[in-house]
């Protein structure tokens, strides 16, 4: 379970296809936690493919650069290769990311059959515990016979299948030892992984994908940003020949940087399960896991703006209150709510007319046209608000204090995201009143996925309860 260090230094490098001509460079990591290849001598103009020379922008793009550090070999991926003047002058290379002891042919690569995912709260979410502590009596430990002290019961790994991919949770055991001058310090931790497996294997764009939807998951449950900090791989059997050091008992590993959403901005990102929107025991994981990928087409801008409120915490208040009220609007039409409004007189007039049809009225064609202008009428925002807030049940009933304060909050809604999407500034309310808005719309987008989860009404409000429960008191400062 040990996670290798990682590989950087010097080595030879060359691009898949051109094996022929190579070039010294020197690997590092850049301020911004981005690979970065530099050559230690003049790039031969050779080493760029034509093909990749006649494509050429600002930079030079290759899906794969390989490269071998201490005879073990390297893959960077997604690569911008700056040159001034190839064959006269040295480069730089800025890489997506690596991908140590293994070589892959490019993004579409098939080379992978298993993938152990690290991401932080993890174990948090899962709400599993492996450990028992056997408190040895004085007797049994002064005698020389083992005495068991610590027990390790691994809950069942988990498993669905998804687009082909089978999507796991599993639990395993760390220990660490330190020795000191008063004894031996000996450090286990729980740790729990996300796991994907193919036969026929997965490719570089696959991973990524699940990697996004896995991280956004556990984004979404806690709260905040939850990082990535291990992607462990096994390489495919009919192309293991290009793993070497199948002897160091490492797993090729992968390490990304997109947007740097697989890093922590946070020193301390630790989350209490009780703190969450939902955990691991609160629902069946093969459903959650489904319905989670089938959301990331449906939902994908409700995601979005949910998860962007997460890994970017430093919105203003207005930008919050555009996208969150924006959010629930794209909510209504995810959930496929009907778009043109019918009012409860408008059907008692159709019921009528239906009957003078049946007896033949001779005015029919006048009333059937004022109707049909009345059904055509599409709905406003505070009506698809109002869908939205209806579709959550018995949920919606700890958001807010009565009926007055749910229809006060919709006004303030509406109006603030028109005020500030039109003239990009309101004065009809402040900053306290912005963040209540915001907040509300939060709640309400947190319950409408939770809901799409399958989470009852019941644990609906327990979540706003436990997660949520000062919303009412920040409500009261919309006037």
């Amino acid at each position: 379970m040990t996670t290798p260090e990682r590989m950087l230094g010097s080595g030879i490098w060359w691009v898949p296809g051109n094996d022929a001509s190579v070039v010294r460079g020197t690997l590092s990591i850049n301020d911004a936690g981005v690979p970065k290849l530099v050559t230690d001598e003049d790039l031969p103009a050779e080493w760029i493919p034509e093909s990749v020379r006649e494509a050429a922008g600002d930079g030079y793009y290759f899906e794969v650069i390989h490269g071998k550090i201490s005879s073990d070999p390297i893959t960077l991926i997604s690569c911008t290769l700056f040159v001034d003047y190839p064959g006269w002058s040295q480069a730089t290379a800025l890489s997506r990311g690596t991908l140590d002891y293994a070589w892959v042919s490019g993004h579409n690569d098939a080379a992978f059959v298993q993938a152990r995912i690290g991401i932080d709260n993890a174990a948090s979410w899962g709400a599993q515990h492996s450990l028992t502590v056997n408190e040895a009596s004085e007797s049994e430990r002064s005698e020389r016979a083992p005495v068991t002290l610590v027990a390790a019961t691994f809950p069942e790994s988990q498993v669905t299948t998804v687009s082909d991919i089978q999507v796991g949770i599993s639990w395993h055991l760390t220990r660490e030892v330190a020795q000191t001058h008063r004894g031996n310090d000996v450090h286990l931790r729980e740790v729990a992984f996300f796991t994907l497996d193919s036969a026929d294997g997965f490719n570089l764009d696959q991973l990524d994908t699940f990697v996004r939807a896995l991280q956004d998951l556990l984004t979404f449950a806690a709260g905040r940003e939850c990082a990535v900090h291990q992607i462990a791989l096994e390489v495919n059997e009919r192309t293991g020949g290009r793993v070497w050091n199948y002897e160091s008992g490492f797993h090729p590993t992968l390490y990304l940087y997109i947007n740097k959403r697989y890093s922590s901005t946070a020193e301390s990102s630790y989350v209490p399960g009780a703190r969450m929107l939902f955990r691991l025991t609160d629902v069946d994981f093969r459903v959650v896991i489904e319905r989670w990928f089938a959301l990331q087409e449906r939902f994908r801008a409700v995601l979005g703006t949910l998860l962007l409120d997460r890994y970017s915490t430093r919105q203003t208040l207005e930008n919050r209150t555009i996208a969150t009220v924006t959010a629930i609007e794209q909510s209504y039409r995810s959930l496929d709510l009907p778009e043109h409004f019918v009012s409860e007189k408008v059907l008692r007039r159709l019921r009528g007319l239906v009957r003078h049809a049946i007896e033949g009225d001779e005015e029919l064609a006048m009333h059937s046209l004022r109707i049909s202008q009345q059904i055509d009428r599409r709905i406003t925002l505070d009506d698809r608000i109002r869908g939205v807030l209806d579709n959550l049940g018995e949920g919606l009933g700890v958001l807010f204090a009565d009926e007055e304060s749910k229809e006060r909050w919709i006004v303030a809604a509406k109006r603030a995201r028109n005020d500030l999407a039109h003239t990009g500034r309101t004065v009809r309310y402040d900053a306290d009143a912005l963040k209540a808005i915001s907040k509300t719309a939060i709640a309400v987008l947190e319950l409408t996925i939770l809901k799409e989860l399958g989470l009852s009404e019941y644990q609906l409000i327990s979540t706003v309860q436990r997660c949520r429960r000062n919303i009412i008191a920040l409500q009261s400062a919309i006037g």
